[in-house]
């Protein structure tokens, strides 16, 4: 009788409290494709991107996301180059300068392709002002 959005936000907490057992100071990552609206959160008839309201509060969220209308991109061509990463750290910094809490970047090589890689080591530490 439960959601998906229950569900997953059960299991979740499931995971943290094993976690915090262990080391109560400690940080957990998770990406955030399952609770963000845009990606897949709300695609499915039974949506999970609700659970977002369920999840522990300190859980540092990777925003993954990969499309033009993202939100922190909107309207960039968004695509796996050098050019994405240097976007997705400006995207990054004019959060913070929002006052929107991103700590940074976080560069992930899915299917063994490492373009951009320096590009985003690089652009993390000193961002470009511009893409």
């Amino acid at each position: 009788g439960r959601s998906n959005a229950e569900n997953f936000a059960m299991e979740v907490w499931r995971l943290y409290e094993m976690a915090k057992a262990e080391d109560p100071n400690i940080r957990l990552m998770m990406w955030d494709d399952m609770i963000n609206p845009y990606p897949h959160g709300f695609i499915h008839e039974d949506p999970t991107a609700p659970a977002a309201d369920l999840l522990p509060k300190d859980i540092i969220q990777n925003v993954w996301f990969h499309g033009p209308s993202d939100p922190p991109t909107a309207g960039y061509k968004s695509l796996p180059t050098i050019s994405n990463a240097r976007r997705w750290s400006v995207a990054c910094k004019r959060a913070r300068d929002a006052g929107l809490p991103c700590i940074g970047i976080l560069r992930q090589s899915w299917y063994g392709s490492y373009v951009g890689l320096e590009e985003a080591a690089n652009t993390a530490w000193r961002v470009p002002a511009e893409p």
